[in-house]
């Protein structure tokens, strides 16, 4: 159940990446040997109001918390059809926070401190969505808070210009970030055609493109309750609660406007791009291609593929390149459920003379797979550690509903994650055999590499 925890966090996720993935492992592997605690999770109730806001409710009792999450159906997917504007989505999410038609700049947040709650947002290639954490009593405000933003934003031209150049800020310490820079990169040269292709964040030349009007057409057409979906989870019950829902986006009734939010992907393979920068090591990602969420059985083979490679210290390429052979500082590879067809990148830094022998090691690794070398108790080991992973994911509300609203939106329906488990545990041998054959052809991966400049001599 792998995806990525959402453009507010992707250039976190980047700069802590090759440092702390392999921490998480080790505290998720030592907690399988731990009795962990069923999820005590309710059916989710699901209405759609008149205007066609979807709503799911999740009752959970264990402390008087709410968490409430508008999710978006719109990312950076959607610029495909205007590429001049990449980067207006999450620029857009920014500005949603800087004045309504109600309230001036600033007097959101004012309020939301004033009740001691938490609130933020996520931008990332298929969805954008906003989420608000209070406790029980102050649901009301919280409600009021987070559909003002979303029903009645005004874009402030002066307030634009500001965080344009907040955003262009954030361009420029990725451009000198080698990992977050990587993996840019990495999409960037992994598809022919595609939006995956385009940054979440834009470029310069089209952030600066973006205009007050652009954004609010942007808005107007994506920012409508038929294309949203709204999740609740805390200690609520949904009669107690649908009242104030409807109180404060009933009134909510613009109408979604004709876009597109698929598109066919074609790959490159075997391109290879080195860039050279002030950096000690080498940075190194092998892309391949990897299924969209229409592949439904491939997700979960290819979940249980990811975990035995690279889940934990015992996976294959942390065992092999950096405990057993020592060739990597840090090794992880990833794989985001997507609703079109996505990657799977296997992501490392080594030093520049052992670049050559670990590119041969993660191939002969994934060649073995290929060959059928995986064992039953690896397969076991897997499925644990992604029914783990799940239910510490769900351990809190705003976990709850950013689980939920994520797979609701890249697969239409809650019936993906509420089977997710249960999928998993039919994946055998054989499936992952034929992922790892279907997907992970060696001998067409695109590589990418941040190395070393040489030191001049003076």
């Amino acid at each position: 159940m792998k995806f990525r925890n959402y453009f507010i966090c992707f250039i976190c996720i980047l700069l802590t990446l090759s440092g702390c993935q392999n921490i998480k492992m080790f505290r998720k592997e030592e907690q399988m040997k731990e009795k962990v605690s069923p999820i005590t999770r309710q059916e989710l109730f699901e209405i759609t109001l008149p205007n066609g806001l979807k709503v799911l409710i999740n009752e959970n009792h264990s402390s008087p918390v709410v968490a409430i999450d508008a999710w978006i159906n719109v990312g950076s997917l959607n610029e495909g059809s205007f590429p001049e504007l990449n980067g207006v989505t999450h620029f857009l999410e920014h500005m949603m926070f800087k004045g309504t038609k109600k309230r001036p700049a600033g007097e959101l947040d004012k309020i939301v401190d004033s009740i001691g709650a938490e609130w933020n947002a996520g931008t990332s290639e298929d969805f954008t969505h906003y989420y608000i954490i209070s406790a029980k009593e102050y649901i009301e405000t919280a409600l009021d808070v987070l559909s003002d933003i979303l029903i009645n934003s005004t874009f402030d031209a002066n307030e634009l210009e500001k965080e344009r150049q907040v955003i262009l800020e954030e361009y420029r310490r990725k451009e000198d970030n080698p990992p977050a820079l990587i993996w840019t990169l990495a999409s960037e040269q992994a598809y022919k055609i595609h939006p995956y292709k385009m940054s979440v964040l834009g470029k310069p030349e089209t952030i600066n493109n973006i205009t007050q009007e652009k954004m609010f057409k942007y808005y107007n057409t994506y920012y409508t309750p038929d294309n949203m979906v709204l999740i609740l989870s805390g200690d609520i019950k949904p009669n107690e609660v649908l009242s104030l829902i409807e109180k404060y986006f009933g009134e909510f009734k613009r109408k979604r406007g004709e876009y597109r939010d698929s598109f066919p992907a074609e790959y490159n393979t075997k391109e290879i791009k080195v860039i050279k920068k002030e950096v000690n090591e080498i940075y190194f990602m092998m892309t391949f291609p990897a299924p969209s969420i229409k592949e439904i059985k491939d997700i979960y083979a290819m979940d249980v593929l990811l975990s035995i490679l690279s889940e934990g210290r015992t996976s294959k390429f942390y065992h092999i390149l950096r405990d057993k052979k020592k060739l990597v500082s840090a090794i992880s590879a990833s794989f985001a459920t997507q609703k079109d067809p996505g990657l799977f990148n296997v992501y490392l830094n080594c030093k520049t003379e052992n670049i050559d022998k670990v590119e041969k090691e993660i191939k002969t690794i994934i060649q073995k797979v290929q060959k059928g070398s995986v064992k039953p108790k690896e397969i076991d080991k897997a499925k644990k550690l992604l029914e783990n992973t799940y239910k510490f994911n769900n351990e809190t509300n705003e976990g709850r509903t950013g689980t939920i609203g994520f797979y609701y939106i890249v697969s239409g329906s809650k019936d993906f994650e509420l089977s997710y488990i249960d999928n998993i545990k039919t994946v055998t041998i054989q499936d992952v055999v034929n992922v790892a054959n279907k997907y992970l052809k060696t001998d067409n991966a695109n590589i990418i590499m941040i190395q070393p400049n040489k030191v001049s001599e003076k």
